[in-house]
C-alpha cells in the first residue's frame, strides 16, 4: 500500500459511502494510486485506470440522460 497523500473526497453509491484517497504508487512507472474504500471494501486503481473509469462513468451518465430525454439509441 502506498503512503496516503491526500483525501480527495467522498462518494455514495446507493446507501453506501466511500472515501477517495490519493496515495503514493507502489507500482513501478506510476506516480499515484487512487483508493476508493470504506470499512468493508477497497478498490486500488492506478491514476491512469482511475481516469479511464471516471471517463466511462461520466460518458455513461451522459448517454443515459440523453436516452431518457428522448434522444433514442446511438
Amino acid at each position: 500500500m502506498g503512503e496516503l497523500l491526500k483525501k480527495l473526497g467522498e462518494l455514495q453509491i446507493g446507501s453506501t459511502r466511500f472515501t477517495v484517497e490519493l496515495n503514493k504508487s507502489t507500482h513501478r512507472g506510476n506516480a499515484y494510486d487512487i483508493h476508493i474504500q470504506n470499512d468493508r471494501f477497497r478498490l486500488n486503481l492506478s491514476e491512469r485506470d482511475f481516469c479511464r473509469m471516471a471517463s466511462a462513468v461520466i460518458n455513461g451518465e451522459d448517454k443515459i440522460r440523453r436516452y431518457k430525454n428522448g434522444g433514442g439509441h446511438e
